[in-house]
């Protein structure tokens, strides 16, 4: 066995349990395991150059989909349809209104540093405003936050990259072909919501109902998790998203018994939800997808130029700046500080967004700057996560809160009326 392969197992095990370790700090020091799983891989990668992202060939967005994939389905197997129920309609608003707040406020900017093209700039502020659920599930999962709040952050980091997909790909083909059709921009993400809802839901269904004679089955589990990748693969053949496909599939086993009531009457077809131990053997696999994912995301930044590296720091700026009225004015008032404060952090920019600027990038004549412009801002942007979740949950943010969020209640005064709204036993 070849000395490069023993010390390339040998790092895989040592992130591993390094993650392990960041992870249980978390509860104590209140700094996400994924901000040094992504020093680790800067110190490898950019700085040390021991290993380099054209080391992985093509399998790196094979791993990335993977990811995406797990987390996806574990973030719609934690929904709640009484949480969705509350939350579909701000998730939606406040998602559109962050896009389009972004892109106006970096459209200028984009124009005067980088000298683009009205077209390539509002591509460029697409780009800017896409978030990472990949980054942020992980962290919902950790930090003290409500049902509600972690809904409606789900529902942006889900609906956000692809309304930000399809959106750069139609600007990309408008400055190739020099037309642009609105109608069929909305009508292609329309379908590809739609299609892939119907293929995750029905496949939800099937696998709940066949889920008792699965359990039989020696690898069951292995099973599941093999129909999930086949439901996205399903997805992308009929050229609808995988990532919503799964995300509804997730979002109907894991509420099958409330859907169960239904039917229950009706039609005798007994529909199952997954065990603990199943839950637990996807709860493994994220974990080891998104540690060894972090590290990778260190790897694969790349910063040639000063210059660069501070218009990416402008650009996370301005996006935080133009997230601040979003937070404040399109949620309402019953949500509190804390939540809007934590919405205010949850904005990382990931691996989607490198893959949108370098594609953007191999049209353009002088493509390093989109490029290196958005891997800076991709850094600073997880630092930034990673820091002010670290503030809010220590309490150091709250006096920030109460002048930016002034309109929306303590968490402690929320609590209280909670508390006096419910009747006396």
């Amino acid at each position: 066995m070849g000395t490069s392969i023993v010390a390339s197992i040998f790092f895989i095990a040592l992130v591993l349990i390094l993650g392990q370790v960041f992870s249980a700090t978390f509860y104590k020091t209140r700094v996400p395991d994924a901000l040094p799983l992504m020093i680790i891989g800067l110190i490898v990668g950019p700085m040390f150059h021991l290993i380099e992202p054209e080391h992985f060939g093509k399998l790196d967005r094979i791993f990335t989909e993977l990811v995406l994939i797990i987390i996806m389905f574990r973030s719609g197997e934690a929904l709640r349809f009484s949480a969705l129920r509350q939350s579909i309609g701000q998730g939606l608003a406040f998602t559109v209104a962050a896009i389009a707040a972004v892109i106006i406020l970096t459209f200028w900017i984009s124009r005067a540093a980088l000298g683009l093209s009205p077209v390539y700039a509002i591509l460029l502020g697409n780009i800017i405003a896409d978030n990472s659920l990949v980054v942020v599930a992980p962290l919902l999962s950790k930090l003290n936050i409500s049902e509600r709040m972690k809904t409606i952050l789900v529902i942006e980091g889900s609906v956000s990259s692809i309304i930000n997909v399809v959106l750069v790909l139609a600007l990309l083909n408008m400055s190739q072909q020099g037309s642009f059709s609105t109608s069929a921009v909305f009508g292609k993400m329309a379908y590809s919501f739609l299609i892939a809802s119907v293929i995750g839901i029905l496949a939800g269904f099937f696998w709940s109902v066949v889920l008792k004679k699965i359990r039989r089955l020696e690898n069951a589990n292995s099973l599941s998790f093999a129909f999930i990748l086949l439901v996205y693969s399903v997805c992308g053949l009929f050229q609808s998203e995988g990532a919503i496909g799964v995300l509804m599939f997730g979002l109907m086993l894991g509420n099958m018994r409330v859907l169960n009531k239904f039917w229950d009457k009706t039609i005798p077809i007994q529909a199952l939800s997954f065990k603990l131990e199943e839950k637990n053997f996807f709860v493994e696999i994220e974990y080891i997808l998104k540690t060894l994912f972090f590290v990778y995301m260190g790897i694969s930044m790349r910063f040639s130029s000063a210059g660069f590296i501070v218009l990416g720091l402008v650009f996370m700026i301005v996006k935080i700046a133009s997230r601040i009225p979003v937070v404040n004015y399109v949620f309402t008032k019953d949500i509190d500080r804390t939540d809007a404060s934590i919405a205010l952090a949850m904005c990382p920019n990931g691996l989607v967004t490198a893959v949108l600027a370098s594609t953007a990038a191999q049209t353009m004549s002088d493509p390093s700057g989109i490029r290196d412009s958005v891997y800076s801002l991709i850094f600073f942007s997880f630092i930034f996560c990673a820091v002010l979740s670290f503030l809010i949950e220590k309490g150091y943010f709250d006096k920030t809160a109460d002048k930016l969020f002034a309109r929306h209640k303590k968490r402690e005064e929320q609590i209280e009326n909670a508390a006096e709204a419910v009747p006396q036993q």
